[in-house]
């Protein structure tokens, strides 16, 4: 499916919101946003115009593929979007998880078996 978009700046959100209510627009999510971007560290996504995302909304976590495809008049991309239930890769043995790591095109020393405090670790160096 593509996605078209456009993006309107220094807006007064609560003048937006009684307009798009009385529109007859309704609100489906009102929180918190987190979301991770994902690519390769030769930046093999982002050469190609692709975002590859996890998005947490509230209890809601979904992964999404997109691909920029034009920017004549609004941003047009190809989106590809799944829920999903967890952000580990679970496997039933050890050998799995690296097999499943292999097809994301990662290698076996890309995946750690980190806990909270050594993720937290890596990135205070960064």
């Amino acid at each position: 499916m593509n996605e078209i978009e456009g993006k309107i700046l220094g807006i007064n959100v609560q003048e937006v919101e009684k307009k798009l209510l009385a529109l007859g627009a309704k609100k489906v999510f009102d929180g918190e946003l987190v979301a991770t971007m994902f690519d390769f560290p030769d930046k093999r996504f982002s050469q190609h115009e692709i975002i590859v995302r996890l998005r947490k909304e509230g209890d809601r976590t979904k992964l999404t593929y997109k691909k920029l495809l034009n920017i004549d008049k609004a941003k047009v991309s190809e989106e590809l979007e799944v829920g999903v239930e967890d952000y580990k890769i679970e496997a039933p043995n050890s050998e799995a998880m690296l097999e499943y790591a292999k097809k994301l095109g990662f290698e076996d020393s890309d995946v750690k078996p980190w806990g909270t405090r050594e993720i937290f670790a890596y990135y205070r160096k960064k």
